[in-house]
């Protein structure tokens, strides 16, 4: 194990992660994404985490999500975008 890592916390599997944070339970979903209770690996704050489908947008939804990110990300709110 690296010298740096913290395990994941107790009940959370150390293999659900998104860069710095674990996904822990899965708190909602919709047709296109679901919604994690993500914890960040070292400080243990908890956020949501939204994992979207990009496959199964149309162009017309793709387009309303970029929008969308965009917004969050002038809330600094928006942790990684793939």
């Amino acid at each position: 194990m690296d010298a740096n890592k913290v395990s994941a916390p107790a009940g959370v599997d150390e293999n659900n992660r998104l860069e710095e944070y674990y996904l822990d339970k899965e708190l909602g979903r919709g047709s296109f994404a679901k919604v994690y209770l993500a914890i960040h690996e070292s400080t243990r704050e908890s956020r949501a985490v939204k994992k979207i489908d990009r496959g199964r947008l149309s162009s017309k939804l793709l387009q309303n999500l970029e929008q969308e990110i965009g917004i969050l990300r002038d809330f600094q709110v928006v942790v990684r975008q793939a």
